[in-house]
Formats: structure tokens, sequence, C-alpha cells
């Protein structure tokens, strides 16, 4: 295969992870919000109020099953591509810079979620959540773990292409 050894993979991983996780979290809070709205007007049938709150309180959780899978399938697909990729396991020590520099910037993100999360407008929609700010909340562990188990499946092969 004709693929580069898919290092800004990494980078695409936990830009996309933190880009999710703040869009989730933010239809968290406009779902909470318009549900509250709905259940305040005396407009909307008591039918009407029923589904919305029902939808609200169902959103949380299909969120957070969202966000962890695509969390494993981004993943998974990841440490498929490392797998097919050909390298030697004397670039491993190249590779190390450019992994450290992607934890430091899953800290970076992983400090920004938080600071985000600790919003007062936000803080009742994060609190709903499970998943998402456990594993935002533990972003650098999370990606250390990624890059270790890439690194073994990009440079763990021998010439075959077998462990």
């Amino acid at each position: 295969m004709n693929k580069r050894a898919g290092l800004d993979d990494g980078i695409y991983f936990i830009v996309i992870m933190l880009a999710l996780s703040i869009i989730f979290v933010v239809g968290n809070l406009i779902v909470t919000k318009v549900n509250t709205e709905f259940q305040a007007s005396g407009s909307i049938s008591e039918q009407g109020k029923s589904i919305s709150g029902s939808l609200a309180s169902k959103y949380a959780g299909v969120v957070d099953g969202a966000f962890l899978t695509f969390f494993v399938g981004i993943f998974l697909a990841m440490v498929i591509g490392a797998w097919f990729v050909r390298t030697h396991p004397a670039l491993f020590w190249l590779s190390i810079p450019i992994l450290a520099f992607f934890v430091f910037i899953a800290a970076i993100y992983g400090n920004f979620f938080e600071n985000f999360a600790q919003n007062s407008e936000v803080a009742e929609s994060v609190a709903g959540l499970t998943i998402i700010p456990f594993i935002m909340n533990n972003y650098v562990m999370f990606i250390m773990g990624a890059i270790i188990v890439i690194s073994i499946a990009l440079f763990a092969k021998n010439k075959t292409g077998n462990i």
C-alpha cells in the first residue's frame, strides 16, 4: 500500500473527538432548554409536553452512546490502518517526538473541554452526561493508550506483516 505512516491521523482523531464532545454537549443544552420552554408553555398540549420530556430524557443516553461509538470506531479504524502500513521498527524512535506532540495537544484540548464544561451555562448540561465528560476529563490518558496501541500495530510487525 502506498500510505504514509498515518501520523496525521492522530491529529484528526484528537480534533474530531473534541469537536464531537462540544457539539453533543451543546446539543444536550439546546434540547434541555427547548424542553424547559415546552413544559412552561401554555399553548402546547399535555401530549406534546410528554413527548418533549421523553425525548429530552433520552437524548443524553443516546449522545453518550454515540460518542463512545465514534471514539471506539475511529480508534479501531486507525489501528487497522496502521497495521497495513509497512514500516520498519527503527522508525519508531523518529516518531516519538511526534507522538509526544499528540499527547501535548490532547492535554491542551482536555483542559479546553474542562474549562468549557465548567462554564455556568454549560455545567448543568454536562452533568446530565456520563461518558463524554469521563473521556474528555481523562483525555490525555485515553490518547496515550491509543498511541501505544497504534504504535504497536504500526511498528511491531516482521517483514511478512505478522507479529
